[in-house]
Formats: structure tokens, sequence, C-alpha cells
């Protein structure tokens, strides 16, 4: 396998804030990736990492961390993205979309 950048190149930073108290869940929904030709990249093949922690499949629908609030003020996580490469793909400009959900507990 191959690891290929993501754009926007470099990491993103999730900033989090909540005044509600007990606990709450942070999700991301990940799209396929599409070209304009019609071609597909599975969720699953792109992985993640928050905070520089171990790489992650994205999957379809993923927790990325769970917390306690109320917060105290906004947290900053560090996210990165990396697609893997299998050499089955074909060539071309991939998109997608990510819905990122904060709910209670």
């Amino acid at each position: 396998f191959a690891y290929g950048p993501s754009r926007p190149n470099g990491p993103l930073t999730l900033r989090l804030f909540t005044n509600l108290e007990g606990g709450f869940a942070v999700e991301v929904e990940a799209s396929p990736l599409l070209s304009p030709s019609g071609a597909e990249i599975p969720a699953g093949q792109v992985e993640y990492r928050l905070n520089g922690g171990p790489w992650i499949p994205l999957g379809p629908r993923v927790v990325l961390l769970t917390g306690t609030g109320p917060t105290g003020g906004y947290r900053s996580h560090t996210l990165e993205f990396r697609l893997i490469l299998t050499g089955r793909e074909a060539p071309g400009v991939y998109r997608g979309s990510l819905v990122f959900t904060l709910s209670r507990l």
C-alpha cells in the first residue's frame, strides 16, 4: 500500500465547546470519495488520527472522541487524514464530504 496526501494539506484543528453537563461524543460520517467520471473510493480507505495517535480507518461513521462537559472553554484537537492507495484506483480527482456531530451520551 501507499499513502497519498489529502487536501487541505496538513492537519486540521477541531475546536470543541459545550456548556452542557454530562458526557458527549463527537462523531464523523464520511461519504465515499467520488470522481467526476463516477469512480469511487470507499470511505474506509481514508485513515485519520487524532492528536498524533494511531492511524484508524475512517469508515462510514466513527466516534472521534468522547468527553464530559461543560468544557470550560474551547478545546483544540489536531485531526489528520491520509488516503490508502491500493493501486486499483482510477486516476483522477476525488471528492467526498465529512459531517461532524456533537451529541449527548
